[in-house]
Protein backbone atom coordinates (compact mmCIF):
# COMPACT_ATOMS: atom_id res chain seq x y z
CA UNK A 1 0.00 0.00 0.00
CA UNK A 2 1.65 3.49 -1.15
CA UNK A 3 0.74 5.61 1.67
CA UNK A 4 2.72 9.26 0.66
CA UNK A 5 1.27 12.65 1.30
CA UNK A 6 2.46 15.06 -1.50
CA UNK A 7 3.85 18.53 0.17
CA UNK A 8 2.80 21.66 -2.11
CA UNK A 9 5.70 23.76 -0.88
CA UNK A 10 9.04 21.58 -2.48
CA UNK A 11 6.44 18.37 -4.16
CA UNK A 12 7.78 15.42 -2.72
CA UNK A 13 5.84 13.18 -1.13
CA UNK A 14 6.13 11.82 2.27
CA UNK A 15 4.76 8.40 3.88
CA UNK A 16 3.26 7.72 7.22
CA UNK A 17 6.51 7.47 9.16
CA UNK A 18 8.68 10.45 7.85
CA UNK A 19 5.58 12.64 8.87
CA UNK A 20 5.64 11.30 12.30
CA UNK A 21 9.24 11.42 12.63
CA UNK A 22 9.19 15.03 11.17
CA UNK A 23 6.11 16.28 13.84
CA UNK A 24 6.22 14.45 16.43
CA UNK A 25 2.72 12.65 15.94
CA UNK A 26 1.65 9.53 16.68
CA UNK A 27 0.19 7.11 13.91
CA UNK A 28 -3.24 8.32 15.15
CA UNK A 29 -2.73 11.82 15.12
CA UNK A 30 -1.08 11.49 11.55
CA UNK A 31 -4.23 9.08 10.01
CA UNK A 32 -6.25 11.32 10.96
CA UNK A 33 -5.21 14.96 10.42
CA UNK A 34 -7.09 15.93 7.32
CA UNK A 35 -4.53 18.02 6.51
CA UNK A 36 -2.73 14.93 4.81
CA UNK A 37 -6.08 13.28 3.95
CA UNK A 38 -4.96 9.43 4.44
CA UNK A 39 -8.45 8.71 5.85
CA UNK A 40 -9.43 9.10 1.94
CA UNK A 41 -6.51 7.09 0.75
CA UNK A 42 -7.57 4.29 3.09
CA UNK A 43 -10.89 4.34 1.94
CA UNK A 44 -9.87 4.04 -1.90
CA UNK A 45 -7.66 1.16 -1.56
CA UNK A 46 -10.26 -1.01 0.98
CA UNK A 47 -12.48 -0.23 -2.15
CA UNK A 48 -10.42 -1.45 -4.66
CA UNK A 49 -8.83 -4.04 -2.57
CA UNK A 50 -12.05 -5.55 -0.77
CA UNK A 51 -13.19 -8.57 -0.85
CA UNK A 52 -14.86 -10.54 -3.81
CA UNK A 53 -15.94 -12.72 -1.99
CA UNK A 54 -19.58 -12.06 -0.15
CA UNK A 55 -20.55 -14.16 2.06
CA UNK A 56 -24.37 -14.72 3.15
CA UNK A 57 -24.29 -15.46 6.88
CA UNK A 58 -21.21 -15.61 9.31
CA UNK A 59 -21.49 -20.16 9.14
CA UNK A 60 -20.58 -19.43 5.15
CA UNK A 61 -17.56 -17.35 6.14
CA UNK A 62 -15.94 -19.61 8.59
CA UNK A 63 -16.58 -22.53 6.40
CA UNK A 64 -14.46 -20.73 3.65
CA UNK A 65 -11.11 -20.15 6.54
CA UNK A 66 -8.02 -21.53 6.05
CA UNK A 67 -8.22 -23.20 9.84
CA UNK A 68 -8.34 -26.54 10.89
CA UNK A 69 -11.37 -28.56 11.66
CA UNK A 70 -11.56 -28.03 15.71
CA UNK A 71 -11.20 -24.61 15.48
CA UNK A 72 -14.14 -23.74 13.12
CA UNK A 73 -16.21 -26.31 15.20
CA UNK A 74 -14.78 -23.72 18.20
CA UNK A 75 -15.98 -21.05 16.53
CA UNK A 76 -19.30 -22.08 15.27
CA UNK A 77 -20.05 -23.37 19.25
CA UNK A 78 -19.07 -19.61 20.09
CA UNK A 79 -21.12 -18.16 17.89
CA UNK A 80 -24.64 -20.01 18.94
Amino acid sequence: MDLHVSNEEDEESECVLSIMEKTNQNLQEVLFNEEYNFQEKIKEYNLINSSEDKFNSFEEYIDNLYVSAGIKGHLFKHIE
